[in-house]
């Protein structure tokens, strides 16, 4: 038992230690390479969006801002409404 719960604690450890102090592009960034990870049929049902905001504090326009702008520069593609995720080099 004890190894499981070490395990899981050092899950979150490293989860928080992920997006805990940071600025907000290198956190949005950090969840579109975990969602990039997912499998293909996970990926088409998942709303990039939402997926970032139920893991994060933070706000809709900030996301929205820094995805509109990883797309204009293309670093990602996706398809209308924010499904079927495609990243290709995300920027440090």
């Amino acid at each position: 038992m004890a190894e499981v719960q070490a395990y899981h604690t050092n899950t979150m450890l490293y989860r928080d230690l992920q997006i805990v102090n940071q600025r907000t592009f290198p956190v949005v960034c950090h969840y579109l390479r975990e969602l990039d990870k997912l499998p293909e049929e996970t990926k088409a049902r998942v709303n990039i969006l939402n997926y970032i905001q139920e893991r994060t504090g933070l706000s809709r326009s900030s996301i929205l801002n820094i995805i509109s702008s990883l797309k204009t520069d293309k670093f990602i593609n996706f398809a209308r409404g924010g499904y079927m995720l495609q990243v290709f080099d995300l920027p440090e």
